[in-house]
């Protein structure tokens, strides 16, 4: 057989602790219970990994949602998810207790708090928050004109 080997050093596991953050995919679900919920990817800084947050109706639902809002700068009460993807926040890692080789958020970091300030800026190109455009924003083109 021809393999075609070329030394490559493991990437780095995540250790415990406050990482930046970034929303990559937020979409509406359903639990296994039959709860509404929102199923978030969520992208440590310098990571290829994501790591998925469910944010379920429920007994704990308003104080999650808040800690979300106030981490990634969302307006409070938008669950417009589209506009999600890209913004950034700061997140507790620790390892998952069915499994710890794998890691879970346990929870966010509001931006105001000494911890999230006192973070490394991100590092590499930052994430591109995605802006939900109102329809009164396009701008009328008169047909006679020529495009191109």
């Amino acid at each position: 057989m021809g393999f075609n080997y070329q030394r490559e050093e493991p990437k780095s596991r995540l250790e415990t602790g406050d990482y930046r953050v970034e929303i990559v995919e937020a979409a509406n679900a359903v639990s296994s219970k039959g709860n509404e919920m929102i199923v978030l990817s969520i992208r440590p800084n310098l990571s290829e990994i994501k790591l998925k947050y469910y944010l379920v109706e429920g007994k704990y639902f308003n104080q999650n949602a808040t800690q979300i809002f106030d981490s990634f700068d969302i307006e409070e009460g938008d669950f417009d998810l589209p506009g999600w993807i890209g913004a950034q926040g700061v997140a507790h890692i620790v390892p998952d207790d069915r499994n710890p080789r794998y890691m879970k958020i346990a929870y966010f970091h509001s931006r105001a708090t000494t911890v999230a300030e006192n973070l490394p800026p991100w590092k590499g190109l930052p994430p591109e928050r995605h802006r939900i455009v109102d329809g009164n924003e396009f701008v009328q083109v008169d047909d006679s004109e020529d495009p191109f």
